[in-house]
């Protein structure tokens, strides 16, 4: 193994197309998967439990947290949102990297707790077209629509706080995009292990001794 896996936090508004553009990425790059969160909140049409979320109750939720289970844990609307420790830090240990669909809250407390972190926010192509894919959703009411709405415009302040920012302008470009910064953080030198390089005799091995 050359390296270790790397956390990939990609947050953006609510409708800002993350979910599609993370299922295209794990499609198309190997050693990378989602980190599947825990929520309070209930399940939807079409969910599955441990696709999407691993679906909980309050009283189990409250005990994760007492038991440090969660890398980040945010209330959300309402509903608890977790990102499980064990399970990542398993996945990097085997050099797989992990793309964290967070929001701000959850992302800044992941920046402060955890190493090796390359984080990439989402915008939308323009606050209209965001409006008109939080409505066509169809999930929400008009008042939750617009409270999302709202909080989104507030959002988009925070994109100075991640190493990158993404317009999704077009489904394509935004997969050459995050395609292009996972496999270019990839390549860092400080996340090589150099005596994987001294292996096949690449660098001399007293040099990392």
């Amino acid at each position: 193994m050359s390296r270790n896996g790397m956390l990939v936090i990609l947050s953006g508004a609510s409708g800002v197309g993350k979910s599609t553009l993370c299922k295209h990425i794990i499609s198309s790059i190997p050693d990378i998967q989602l980190s599947v969160s825990y929520t309070t909140r209930p399940i939807r049409s079409g969910e599955e439990h441990g696709r999407e979320y691993w679906f909980v109750n309050e009283e189990t939720f409250r005990r994760m947290i007492d038991q440090q289970a969660f890398l980040e844990w945010a209330e959300v609307y309402g509903n608890l949102y977790g990102t499980p420790r064990r399970e990542l830090m398993q996945l990097q240990d085997t050099g797989i990297d992990v793309i964290l669909d967070i929001d701000i809250q959850g992302a800044k407390n992941v920046m402060t707790n955890a190493e090796d972190v390359v984080s990439v926010f989402l915008m939308p192509p323009s606050l209209e077209v965001l409006k008109s894919r939080l409505e066509a959703r169809g999930t929400d009411d008009a008042e939750v629509v617009e409270r999302r709405f709202q909080k989104a415009q507030t959002e988009m302040a925070h994109h100075v706080e991640y190493e990158y920012t993404m317009r999704n302008g077009s489904l394509e470009q935004a997969i050459r995009e995050f395609e292009s910064i996972v496999l270019a953080e990839r390549v860092r030198t400080k996340r090589l292990d150099h005596a994987w390089l001294s292996r096949y005799g690449l660098i001399d091995k007293e040099v990392i001794e």
